[in-house]
């Protein structure tokens, strides 16, 4: 059975890190569009790139976890919907 608490908890992990991942992503986005406009001289740090993929990590775990609850999910619904037409 699907607990619903956990999923909640899944749900905002996800959400947080889809924040995270904005956030870093058009953090490094402003700096390659300054770097192209000429208002700064060099690309991002390795460090921004770095968190960029860490957090793209994170997201791809967070989805993961979030996929396995709602695949719990469907197969209850499935389960209950051939126990009620019996």
């Amino acid at each position: 059975m699907v607990n619903t608490r956990e999923w909640k908890s899944e749900r905002e992990r996800y959400e947080a890190a889809w924040t995270k991942y904005q956030d870093v992503a058009e953090r490094i986005d402003a700096a390659y569009e300054s770097l192209d406009s000429g208002t700064q001289d060099q690309a991002p740090a390795q460090e921004d790139l770095a968190e960029l993929q860490e957090a793209w990590k994170e997201l791809e775990s967070a989805r993961e976890r979030l996929g396995k609850y709602m695949n719990q999910f469907h197969e209850n619904q499935m389960t209950q919907g051939k126990t009620v037409r019996g």
